[in-house]
């Protein structure tokens, strides 16, 4: 780091609250795509049972923010399991004689929250100094934690993110394919637009959706997170129990009840109410003419399966939304990615990588485990129109990066 740092005259810090880095500089960094690296959603992400956030700073010789990099540290296994580096990148399978705890004390790079990293870097620095950047940020990052942290990994980074940072790495890392992200670009001036953008068969299944919705004489009105967040945190452990999912309701309510008190009323908070309380929701947050949906919830003793209300808070309302006011894409994430795909997304591709200790995943294991996955992809999805797009899922440029 000292190489680069004293090349460019530059100043490394590392900070422990993001808020010590003003908002607006910070967000300057970032672009459409960012919104789990923006400054709010990293000030939600500090407060954690498990991890300890911190964050390396590089700024110009006149004091210009020109990089950033939050990293998290902690001594166990955190239960949230997508951001379990052991789970993630499925140590068990690759590498089954290493134990679980064999990877702790850990460090997180990136994001903990979204399944989405992308590092924030001054978009004007030409492509040399942005990795001399990444470098100061990954090496600065190395300095502050202590000796005893037995690895270092980064979950679902973009494709050039995670380039980036394999490159900084010592040595050099492969990234391993984790999932595919669901973004819906919005194209079509109403709804009907995007209505006829489906196949035959899904068309059919949505107008059965929406009629479903419309018989039911339930009605979707704006709520408000900060009003509201409890009874958000309540309806989210429902779902998460009808799905198998075991979340602690103290912890949904602390995490959103964080969400409410950085953000206020900035999302956009969907409502089902009946008797004036709340048995549905989804909440989405606004990005660079992009939304980001989070979560949603039901009372399911109040609203039936059949209702249709699922999807007309979680795809059809926010598709209305985004239309009427000029949003380009509505990013859902990773989960339920086959009914999403059905319903017009795309998939971007995640990957994850441990940087240490050397050798853990080999290269070649990394390699063929891509492979699978790849072709899993193309087996679900290969029969969708437009599902997986050859600017990131070709396997010739896959084979260039070395992925394959």
């Amino acid at each position: 780091m000292a190489d680069a740092r004293t090349a460019h005259d530059w100043h490394v810090s590392v900070c422990d609250d993001l808020r010590s880095v003003g908002e607006a500089e910070w967000d300057a960094l970032l672009g459409p795509g960012d919104f789990y690296s923006s400054h709010k959603w990293l000030r939600v992400a500090e407060v954690h049972d498990t991890f300890r956030a911190r964050y390396v700073v590089v700024r110009g010789k006149d004091g210009r923010l020109l990089a950033g990099l939050p990293f998290y540290t902690t001594d166990e296994a955190p239960p949230d399991k997508p951001y379990d580096p052991y789970l993630a990148l499925e140590i068990e399978s690759l590498r089954p004689d290493v134990p679980r705890d064999g990877l702790y004390p850990a460090v997180l790079l990136g994001g903990r929250a979204g399944y989405t990293t992308r590092i924030p870097v001054a978009p004007d620095l030409d492509e040399a100094t942005r990795a001399d950047a990444v470098r100061c940020l990954v090496d600065a990052c190395r300095e502050a934690v202590p000796d005893t942290v037995r690895s270092f990994s980064l979950l679902y980074a973009d494709a050039s993110t995670a380039g980036a940072l394999s490159s900084a790495a010592a040595p050099a890392t492969t990234p391993q394919l984790a999932a595919g992200d669901t973004v819906l670009p919005v194209t079509w001036d109403n709804f009907d637009g995007y209505l006829d953008m489906l196949s035959s068969s899904r068309r059919r299944a949505a107008r059965k959706d929406l009629a479903a919705f419309e018989a039911s004489g339930l009605a979707v009105e704006n709520g408000s997170l900060s009003r509201d967040h409890s009874r958000m945190a309540t309806l989210l452990a429902n779902l998460n129990r009808r799905y198998g999912a075991n979340s602690s309701e103290r912890r949904l309510r602390a995490h959103i009840g964080r969400q409410a008190e950085v953000f206020g009323d900035e999302p956009l908070c969907l409502t089902i109410s009946q008797d004036s309380k709340i048995t549905g929701f989804s909440l989405l947050y606004p990005w660079k003419d992009e939304l980001y949906f989070r979560i949603v919830g039901f009372d399911y003793e109040r609203i039936p399966e059949e209702a249709g209300a699922y999807f007309t808070l979680a795809f059809y309302e926010p598709i209305r939304h985004a239309i009427r006011n000029g949003v380009k894409a509505i990013r859902f994430s990773l989960e339920t990615s086959d009914a999403k795909v059905r319903r017009g997304a795309i998939l971007e591709p995640r990957f994850s990588m441990m940087s240490f200790p050397d050798g853990l995943v080999r290269s070649v294991d990394a390699r063929r485990r891509n492979s699978e996955q790849l072709t899993e992809l193309e087996r679900r999805f290969g029969g969708v129109l437009g599902a997986l797009p050859p600017a990131y899922w070709e396997r010739t440029s896959w084979q260039d990066a070395g992925l394959l």
